[in-house]
């Protein structure tokens, strides 16, 4: 016997009953549709178990990375604290610290558009102007790179470079006030958090 009305959902093609078809019928079609979506539901959830997972295990990587980062932008600070006169700490036996050199590496202030660097430090990249700051490209950031962005003087544009997106898209755009972290999460992503 053929169903009078075999109705489908729009997205997935599943069965649906209809008032006009016999009961018997649409159980059937009722079972094939919740056993579709059973199937459906489980392949979703061993994919999104998997995808956590993956994320997991990155993000324990890239905390790695960064406790690493931070022991030694730690040591640089040391170092930093013990200047003696003249803006000038011994690094070794031969090399030394100049201020100048270091003033720029944990923060950052941008009145003008600017493109960031892949520096491997902590750093906060403050806006004082309507401007856009591009990011490198990820590909030549290191694991654990990431920059907090600060837009102090209106709407601050974060441009990624070529293929690369920042939270899937080619810009994100901060507004006056708001802040951003920026991660390095791939190849080419940049996540915001």
């Amino acid at each position: 016997m053929s169903v009078p009305h075999d109705d489908r959902t729009a997205e997935r093609d599943y069965p649906l009953p209809h008032p006009d078809n016999p009961q018997r019928e649409d159980v059937d079609r009722l079972r094939s549709t919740l056993t579709a979506i059973d199937a459906e539901v489980a392949a979703l959830y061993d994919r999104l178990t998997t995808d956590i997972a993956a994320l997991t295990a990155r993000l324990d990587s890239d905390v790695a990375d960064l406790s690493a980062v931070s022991a030694t932008v730690t040591d640089v600070s040391e170092t930093i604290a013990v200047l003696s006169g003249g803006g000038r700490t011994p690094l070794g036996s031969a090399a030394y610290l100049d201020l100048s050199q270091v003033a720029g590496l944990f923060e950052v202030t941008h009145a003008a558009s600017a493109t960031l660097t892949t520096l491997p430090l902590r750093r906060c990249e403050r806006a004082t102007a309507v401007l856009t700051l591009t990011l490198p490209p990820a590909a030549d950031c290191p694991p654990g790179w990431h920059r907090h962005v600060l837009a102090q003087g209106g709407v601050v544009t974060l441009a990624a470079q070529g293929g690369d997106t920042i939270a899937g898209s080619a810009s994100l755009a901060l507004a006056q006030g708001q802040t951003a972290l920026i991660v390095r999460t791939g190849a080419d992503t940049f996540a915001r958090y």
